[in-house]
């Protein structure tokens, strides 16, 4: 029901397919195919995910280079909103469990959105023999 509201969302903003493509996927499936999209947005699932490490190999590949993945996250502190402290995390601990998943660079900031870390991830782009650099 939420993929079909965003879907009428979609067209009524005239988002076509070619920039925008809703998917409902089964749990644990990030949905996409091999080098099919330039990002990715996860919001608020990462801890829920049982198998991180099947899923950010699926994730991964469905990413063209440099895999950009904008991640969002409950800060870990009680806030108005969002699941109890004891099912956060620290920003320390998310970097490591994503630098342990094969991405190469993680930034997280605190301060941009109320309550929540904004996570910005991707690997490095090897620039040796690219011409003019």
């Amino acid at each position: 029901a939420l993929a079909e509201k965003i879907e009428n969302r979609k067209r009524n903003l005239g988002i076509t397919d070619d920039r925008l493509r809703i998917r409902t996927v089964p749990v644990g499936d990030p949905g996409i195919g091999p080098a099919e999209a330039d990002m990715a947005l996860m919001a608020h699932r990462f801890l829920t995910i049982a198998d991180k490490t099947t899923y950010f190999e699926l994730l991964r590949r469905g990413l063209r280079e440099p895999r950009p993945l904008y991640m969002l996250e409950w800060q870990n502190r009680q806030t108005p909103m969002g699941p109890p402290v004891s099912e956060r995390r620290s920003v320390e601990d998310i970097m490591d469990m994503i630098g342990g998943l094969g991405y190469s660079d993680v930034g997280a900031h605190s301060a941009k959105i109320p309550d929540q870390v904004i996570f910005i991830i991707t690997d490095y782009i090897d620039l040796e023999g690219v011409e003019g650099m």
